[in-house]
């Protein structure tokens, strides 16, 4: 078992535009082959394709390239928590999100849900990657607490973008303006 990364060009799918290859996305694989690597890449793309809410990207046209990764990366995580305020927490996140370690972030948002946290601001400032697995955590993480985002790396904004989870996030340019923003509707 090794650990890929795949460069999977995409466009998205209009019906009056050929499937041109205008942008590219980087998807972390573990595989035993290259060609495994390249299958599963396909396949979480097409996984994060189907939670597009108003636009469906496609693989276009073009070559899908293999490369070989850091073993390490995939489940190179370290999250850490704190409670700044009555019922607003920062968790931080550095590093890879993916199935290999969501039960650490898993845990973590348990142990803060239990403090009675309301707000919890995740501060992705540290974090290189994340799969549609740790997307769908978010997500859910979304409906326990008014969850807001900072410091979220330009990859990673793009890749929300890509399949619309910036519709559902709300994102700040820093920890402190997240925790101090009003709810939403205030």
């Amino acid at each position: 078992m090794a650990t890929y990364r795949v460069i999977v060009p995409y466009g998205d799918a209009a019906p009056s535009s050929p499937q041109a290859a205008a942008r590219y996305t980087t998807i972390q694989v573990e595989a035993d082959s290259v060609s495994d690597a390249q299958r599963l890449a396909v396949a979480e793309f097409n996984e994060m394709a189907g939670l597009c809410t108003d636009r469906q990207p496609v693989i276009a046209k073009g070559d899908i390239r293999v490369e070989r990764a850091p073993a390490t990366a995939p489940s190179s995580l370290d999250v850490t928590s704190s409670v700044i305020s009555p019922g607003v927490a920062v968790a931080r996140l550095v590093g890879s999100v993916n199935s290999r370690n969501y039960d650490r972030v898993q845990s973590s948002l348990d142990e803060l849900k239990s403090k009675d946290i309301s707000r919890l601001v995740l501060d992705l400032s540290g974090l290189t990657y994340i799969n549609s697995t740790g997307m769908s955590l978010f997500i859910a993480a979304g409906d326990l607490f008014d969850l807001r985002l900072a410091a979220v790396p330009a990859r990673i904004t793009r890749l929300f973008r890509m399949i619309g989870l910036d519709a559902i996030f709300r994102n700040y340019m820093s920890v402190a303006e997240a925790a101090k923003a009003p709810a939403p509707g205030n």
